[in-house]
C-alpha cells in the first residue's frame, strides 16, 4: 500500500511540474501579446496625435497668411484706429470713412 501511495505521489507531483511549466509558457505567450499590444496602441496614438497636429497646423497656417497677404502698415494703422462702442450717432461717420476708404464706393453695411 506505502508504494502505491509513493508512486501516485510521484505522478501527482509530475503532472504538477508540468502544469507549473505550461502556467509559465502561457505566461510568457501573454506577455509577448501585451508587449506588441502596447506599441501598436502607442504607434497609433503616434500617428493620431500627428494627424491632429498637421490639420492644426494648417489651420494657423490659414488664420495668419491673411497678415502675411495684407501689408503691414496697414494693419497698424487699423490697430491703431480709435474703436467707439456707443450707441448712436457715430454710424453716419464711420459709413463716410467707409465709402473714402473703398475709392468713393458705397460702404456696405451689416445689420
Amino acid at each position: 500500500m506505502r508504494w502505491c501511495l509513493t508512486e501516485m505521489q510521484r505522478t501527482l507531483d509530475g503532472l504538477m511540474q508540468q502544469a507549473i511549466q505550461d502556467s509559465n509558457q502561457v505566461n510568457n505567450i501573454q506577455l509577448i501579446i501585451l508587449a506588441v499590444e502596447g506599441a501598436c496602441v502607442g504607434l497609433a496614438s503616434v500617428v493620431v496625435v500627428w494627424i491632429v497636429s498637421s490639420k492644426l497646423l494648417a489651420r494657423r497656417v490659414a488664420v495668419y497668411s491673411v497678415f502675411m497677404l495684407i501689408p503691414s502698415g496697414v494693419i497698424k494703422a487699423q490697430a491703431s484706429r480709435p474703436v467707439n462702442l456707443e450707441e448712436g450717432g457715430e454710424d453716419e461717420d464711420d459709413a463716410g470713412q467707409a465709402e473714402v476708404s473703398m475709392g468713393g464706393r458705397p460702404a456696405l453695411s451689416v445689420r
